[in-house]
């Protein structure tokens, strides 16, 4: 569980789940319609969502990349064991919320989304302090 303190007043945007993926990662993805038709893929295949704020649940919003490609660099010694690092170009797919400004006080938010295989999935549980 991780406690944070947001600004009173401040909007609050998070991922719940979402997906990026580049030529260096896949390099059979060698075309920017193969990216974009791989993560869109990707994230139809999302089944499971939700999110919840103070015990009400909350709209989830999906949302993709924009611009629709973006560059990343992947420096030579990477978590992602891409051999070699590199630039190249990325695109990206995900479900989003967009929360506004929380009223002063304690706050908790919960989200979780899952494939249909559950090989991809997130769950997440903060404590906020909108002060």
């Amino acid at each position: 569980m991780l406690k944070s303190i947001i600004p009173k007043g401040r909007s609050i945007l998070f991922p719940v789940i979402n997906y990026e993926m580049n030529a260096l990662e896949n390099p059979s993805l060698n075309t920017e319609s193969k990216l974009v038709k791989h993560v869109m893929q990707d994230q139809d295949d999302i089944i499971n969502l939700e999110a919840i704020v103070d015990d009400q649940k909350i709209p989830i919003y999906r949302v993709r990349s924009e611009p629709s490609f973006f560059t990343i660099n992947v420096p030579k010694d990477n978590p992602y064991q891409i051999p070699g690092g590199g630039t190249t170009r990325a695109t990206a797919d995900g479900f989003w919320v967009f929360l506004k400004p929380l009223p002063p006080g304690e706050h908790e938010i919960y989200f979780s989304g899952s494939c249909s295989l559950g090989t991809r999935n997130v769950k997440a549980k903060y404590h906020i302090t909108a002060a």
